[in-house]
């Protein structure tokens, strides 16, 4: 079987974490021996560049599915991809394609994003099959575009195991003081994602003076990077805010392994919430946003927190709420947040990928 993955978010040394789950599915195809040919786009900085680059990833698209011959094209982001798929659909009817959503490719987070939902719809209806992280999501697509297609849950891929997982405590690695007790937020520093609720949040707590051992890890990049580093220094709180760049996945394991708990503040109508089941897998609780695909599976006092998307004292008051559990409760919750994990995992979701392709 000969497969063409398209996708405008696949990653790269500079941004290994940009698109992660597109190769994921990629490798999952691979192992299991289907021929997988990719048309990808990387991060790239500056507006030129991208314009530039976007023209050539239209071009290579449409001469391939022009010239060559595939049996499934795999699609994702669809917002971005669609149109020089459905240009190449109209000459070749028999065009057989999959089209993966994860998010914002419909639940639009940029004017432009909302501009392109036509396309999205269009492509959607004339897939083969459609995929989606998530129960909720699956929900939420055939609501807003009843669809009358084959609908497939797949988790993007899943949790790797082999790379997250509990492990030594390696403070001195990342300049952190074992001491402390670390609040963690891994992903995007943009719009919607809550980083901003959470600095709110945490500055609240830290003018209690109740927690002060409790500092805050920030992992992550984006448009926002800027407003969150002045935000820091308008709340006073430089000595207290650890920032980091996007990490791989061996490094992010290392750094989820420093957490007492991860903290996953969203607004947004979040596919899935990878990153939440990433800290649960190395035995980290999560307080997240009861909203979502996240609340397929997290589970109030069990496995972690709900907090109120966009409420500030909501996640305070939450965040205080973990620190005052007894130990036993804690350990509870670090043993139900791997069980968790364990029903994501890479080996025992991949067959849900494969069995929509064979």
């Amino acid at each position: 079987m000969k497969v063409l993955l398209i996708s405008n978010m696949y990653p790269n040394e500079e941004f290994p974490s940009y698109g992660i789950f597109v190769k994921k599915s990629s490798d999952i195809l691979e192992e299991y021996n289907i021929d997988v040919s990719k048309i990808v786009l990387t991060k790239s900085k500056g507006s030129l560049k991208k314009i530039i680059k976007y023209i050539l990833f239209y071009l290579h698209i449409i001469f391939s599915l022009l010239i060559k011959s595939y049996d499934i094209v795999y699609v994702h982001y669809a917002s971005h991809t669609a149109f020089p798929i459905l240009f190449c659909k109209f000459f070749k009817k028999n065009l057989r394609v999959f089209t993966n959503v994860h998010g914002s490719d419909v639940v639009p987070q940029t004017k432009l994003q909302s501009y392109l939902q036509p396309l999205v719809k269009h492509i959607l209806k004339k897939s083969d099959k459609v995929i989606v992280p998530s129960p909720f999501f699956k929900d939420l697509v055939n609501k807003k575009y009843s669809l009358k297609n084959e609908i497939v849950i797949f988790p993007s891929g899943g949790i790797d195991s082999s790379i997250f997982f509990p492990s030594e405590s390696n403070f001195n690695k990342f300049n952190l003081n074992p001491k402390f007790h670390y609040l963690g937020y891994v992903g995007r520093i943009e719009y919607g994602k809550g980083w901003d609720d959470l600095i709110e949040a945490y500055s609240l707590i830290v003018k209690k003076k109740e927690f002060v051992n409790v500092k805050l890890l920030i992992v992550g990049n984006g448009k926002e990077c800027l407003h969150l580093k002045n935000k820091i220094k308008d709340k006073n709180l430089a000595e207290y805010v650890h920032l980091f760049d996007s990490l791989s996945h061996l490094e992010l394991c290392k750094i989820y392994n420093l957490m007492s708990v991860f903290i996953f503040p969203t607004k947004l109508q979040e596919s899935l919430g990878l990153v939440g089941l990433e800290a649960m897998s190395c035995g980290i609780p999560v307080i997240g946003s009861n909203i979502g695909g996240i609340k397929s599976y997290l589970k109030d006092m069990e496995n972690g927190i709900l907090t109120k998307p966009g409420d500030i004292n909501s996640l305070s008051s939450n965040i205080i709420r973990y620190f005052r559990l007894s130990n036993n409760e804690k350990v509870y919750m670090k043993e139900k947040a791997i069980e968790t994990a364990a029903n994501y995992e890479k080996q025992k979701v991949k067959m849900d990928l494969i069995k929509a392709f064979i």
